[in-house]
């Protein structure tokens, strides 16, 4: 770059050109390895950093365990479906923390049709010292992550959602009963729980009452699961799961209950599914795909409470007027330090 520019090389720097050369030859064997190991692999090319999945699983040659697929039916009994997800935003910086906004939804549904919902918020959370030490005491039962959830804007977001969604299902396994809890992730303890409010709790109230809370995951980093679902892939009866339990109970931690794969239509992909390790994942699955409705082999309830929760820019844009005039808090001027810093090229 220096050489294009034509800038003026100091006596002591090294010689560009012969610098250019000797890295480029350096990578460039490194990028023809890459690109030999690539030859007729089959690939999906990112699109603006989108997370996405083949059509029809990857249906890869890889070798699986020999374990088949159990198909089933829908039970036809009615029970209630309740559906639940959340997001959070940053709102704001102050000079002691952060501003974020949480919101959450919760869905339901019977015989396959939707019958109401249930939104919550925006509400504002203030992540400033005095917080971030409450919720590390909570967490930890000491003060050793305050400076933690002060400095990682996506750690406390994540905080936030957990929050929100396991007060949201502590409620609904206390009020319902024989009903069906749908989560947006796996049953996995987190370590960020506050005391009394933590999944094991969630699923002590909900096996008292009868409840039963299904985790389902869109995607997994567990790439076992994702060899093991081209055995669902080329499955001939669907709907239909897969018991993985003992193959990857051995791998994953904290997970409170029994892992499995299953796809609700040919249509669908395959998803992860966590059952409570009391629950019959047959009758589970018949009674979620008769009461729920399917798009795409996805749950209606988990689908539409996504599309509830999420923030759009007038909403965000609508807090901060509301922080503006109830709060009585001040905008000072900004900028975007890496653009002053890098600048932009405008081709």
């Amino acid at each position: 770059m220096s050489t294009q520019l034509n800038l003026v090389q100091p006596p002591s720097s090294p010689d560009p050109n012969y610098l250019a050369i000797h890295l480029r030859h350096h990578f460039d064997h490194e990028a023809e390895q890459n690109i030999d190991n690539l030859a007729q692999k089959k690939v999906i090319f990112s699109r603006n950093g989108i997370e996405l999945q083949p059509i029809n699983g990857w249906n890869n040659n890889l070798p699986t365990p020999d374990i088949k697929t159990t198909p089933f039916t829908p039970a036809q009994e009615t029970q209630t479906v309740a559906g639940i997800d959340s997001s959070c935003i940053n709102i704001a910086e102050t000079s002691e923390g952060s501003v974020y906004a949480g919101r959450a939804a919760v869905v339901f549904s019977q015989n396959g049709h939707l019958t109401s919902y249930v939104r919550i918020g925006p509400i504002v959370y203030y992540m400033n010292e005095a917080a971030a030490s409450r919720i590390s005491y909570e967490v930890s039962g000491t003060n050793r992550l305050t400076k933690l959830f002060l400095i990682d804007r996506s750690l406390a977001q994540r905080i936030i959602r957990e929050h929100l969604e396991r007060a949201i299902a502590l409620e609904l396994v206390a009020t319902l009963s024989a009903s069906i809890i749908l989560l947006d992730g796996c049953l996995k303890t987190s370590k960020f729980d506050e005391q009394g409010r933590d999944l094991r709790r969630v699923l002590d109230i909900a096996g008292r009452n009868g409840d039963t809370v299904i985790g389902l995951s869109k995607t997994t980093k567990v790439g076992l699961l994702t060899r093991l679902s081209s055995v669902l892939y080329n499955a001939g009866n669907l709907p239909a799961y897969l018991d993985v339990d003992h193959l990857v109970a051995p791998v994953i931690n904290r997970v409170e209950g029994h892992v499995i794969l299953a796809r609700f239509s040919r249509d669908g992909y395959v998803y992860r599914v966590d059952l409570p390790h009391s629950a019959d994942a047959e009758t589970s699955l018949s009674h979620l795909m008769y009461n729920d409705h399917f798009y795409h082999g996805y749950p209606e309830t988990l689908r539409l409470a996504h599309h509830l929760s999420v923030f759009t820019t007038a909403q965000s844009d609508s807090v901060k007027s509301y922080l503006m005039k109830h709060a009585g808090v001040v905008e000072i001027p900004s900028e975007d330090l890496r653009r002053v810093t890098l600048g932009s090229l405008s081709l």
